[in-house]
């Protein structure tokens, strides 16, 4: 035997993860959100990995910006018509 785990072992049910988080007092659902992400990044189930979901967050804040600064660009005059700016 080499001292290591069974990874079969290590199976944790849904319900050990909430008392797990209840007895460090996190939320009822923070453990087993990080379990289920875990388990998303490590390519055990489908989802967007924590690194796609940076990239969407960063994306999405990209693209307000955008909006705000064409609303301002509109409302100075200075974009019209589809984007095309003023000549």
């Amino acid at each position: 035997m080499t001292g290591e785990a069974d990874p079969q072992d290590l199976t944790i049910s849904q319900e050990s993860i909430r008392q797990l988080a209840y007895e460090i007092d996190l939320a009822d659902q923070t453990l087993p959100n990080w379990v289920k992400q875990t388990e998303i990044d490590t390519g055990e189930c489908e989802g967007l990995t924590t690194e796609e979901r940076e990239d969407l967050r960063k994306l999405r804040n990209e693209n307000e910006s955008l909006k705000e600064e064409r609303k301002i660009l509109k409302s100075r005059g200075l974009l019209r018509e589809e984007g095309r700016g003023a000549q």
